[in-house]
C-alpha cells in the first residue's frame, strides 16, 4: 500500500492518478498518514508526502517511533514539493539527508516520469504502468469542461437531487457559489471518500450516456427523458429486461425485473412494465410506464440512493 500525503486536494488526485489506485490511499494530513500506517503496517510499501508536511514527521521523529513500536520497518519515502516553493525544498534539503524528492509541475510534461522512476527505485518491487500514467497526465493537461449550472440542474441530476438541495441551488447568486454547491453535491455521495474516484458520480453519467444511446430512439425525446430512461437513471441497470407482444396483435410491453437491498426503501425484488403509446400528431410513440405501475421516487437526503415506493407490479 501506498500513502500519498497532500494537503491540496487536486494534487493528490493528480498524483493518485500516476499509480495503481488499488494500491495508494490518500490523506491530507499527519494525523491520517499515521493512521493509515497502523491500518496498512503489514502490507506498507511506500510514503510519498509534501515535504512540509514530511519534514514535520521527520524532524518529531513521528514515523520511527509509530514504526518502532508496531516493530515494522519504516518504509521508503518519496518527498514532493511544488514548482514555486523552492524554500520548502531547501529547507527540507538541509535538514534531512538522503530522500529523494520530486518537483511537481502541473504543466511539465515530463513529471510523471521523473516521479514514476523514483518511486520505482524507492521501492523496486512495484509494478508501475508508465504507458498509462502517461495517458492520465496528458489527459489533465486539456481543458476542462465547465459546468452548465442549468444543465446540471434539469438534466443532469433532475432525478436524483432533493428538493433542499435543489431549493437551495436556486437561491444562489453567483456561478462560484453553485460551484461549490455542484462539488459538496457529488462529495456526499462518494461511497469512497477517502479515493481520488467518485464511484457514484461515474456511475451516474454512466447511466445517463446510456439512456441517451439506447432510449430515445424513434422519440421526440432525450433518452433521459424517456420513462425508461428515467427509470435507468435512478434505479440502474436491471437483473432482466423481458419483451412481450411483438409477434402478436396486442400492445408491446418491457418489463424489467429488479433486486434491491431492502435497506435503499424499495422492496427485495419488483417489476416495472413499459408499454408502447400509439401515434399521435403531438407526439411521437415513447415507451409509458404501465397504468397501476408507475412507482413515486423520492430521494432521501440522508441515503441518497433510498427511494419510497408506491404500486408495483
Amino acid at each position: 500500500m501506498i500513502i500519498l500525503v497532500e494537503q491540496d486536494k487536486e494534487i493528490r488526485k493528480s498524483l493518485a492518478d500516476l499509480l495503481s489506485r488499488e494500491r495508494l490511499i490518500g490523506v491530507d494530513s499527519i494525523q491520517e498518514s499515521l493512521q493509515m500506517i497502523l491500518k496498512f503496517k503489514n502490507d506498507l510499501d511506500l510514503i510519498v508526502a509534501n515535504v512540509v508536511l514530511l519534514s514535520e514527521l521527520l524532524s518529531k521523529h513521528i514515523i520511527e517511533r509509530v514504526c518502532q513500536r508496531l516493530s515494522i520497518d519504516v518504509p521508503p519515502i518519496v518527498g514532493i514539493y511544488k514548482e514555486d516553493d523552492e524554500e520548502a525544498k531547501h529547507r527540507f534539503m538541509a535538514e534531512h539527508k538522503g530522500y529523494r524528492i520530486i518537483r511537481y509541475g502541473e504543466n511539465d510534461l515530463g513529471f510523471p516520469n521523473r516521479y514514476l522512476e523514483a518511486i520505482q527505485k524507492a521501492c523496486p518491487e512495484l509494478v508501475i504502468d508508465y504507458e498509462k500514467a502517461r495517458e492520465a497526465w496528458l489527459k489533465k493537461q486539456q481543458p476542462q469542461e465547465l459546468v452548465d449550472p442549468r444543465k446540471w440542474l434539469e438534466e443532469e441530476v433532475v432525478y436524483i437531487i432533493t428538493s433542499k438541495e435543489k431549493d437551495v441551488f436556486l437561491q444562489l447568486e453567483s456561478d462560484k457559489e453553485r460551484e461549490f454547491l455542484i462539488e459538496a453535491f457529488w462529495k456526499q455521495r462518494d461511497p469512497t471518500p477517502g479515493t481520488p474516484e467518485n464511484e457514484f458520480k461515474e456511475e451516474h453519467y454512466r447511466r445517463i450516456n446510456y439512456a441517451n444511446q439506447w432510449f430515445g430512439r424513434g422519440t421526440s425525446l432525450s433518452g433521459w427523458k424517456t420513462d425508461r430512461g428515467k427509470i435507468y437513471i435512478i434505479l440502474g441497470k436491471p437483473v432482466s429486461m423481458e419483451t412481450y407482444g411483438e409477434d402478436i396483435p396486442v400492445v408491446p410491453i418491457k418489463v424489467w425485473f429488479y433486486q434491491k437491498d431492502p435497506s435503499s426503501g424499495l422492496p427485495g425484488s419488483f417489476y416495472i412494465a413499459f408499454f408502447q403509446e400509439g401515434v399521435s400528431t403531438s407526439r411521437l410513440p415513447t415507451l409509458r410506464v404501465l397504468p397501476g405501475t408507475v412507482i413515486t421516487l423520492t430521494a432521501v437526503t440522508s441515503t441518497p440512493n433510498a427511494f419510497s415506493t408506491a404500486c408495483l407490479i
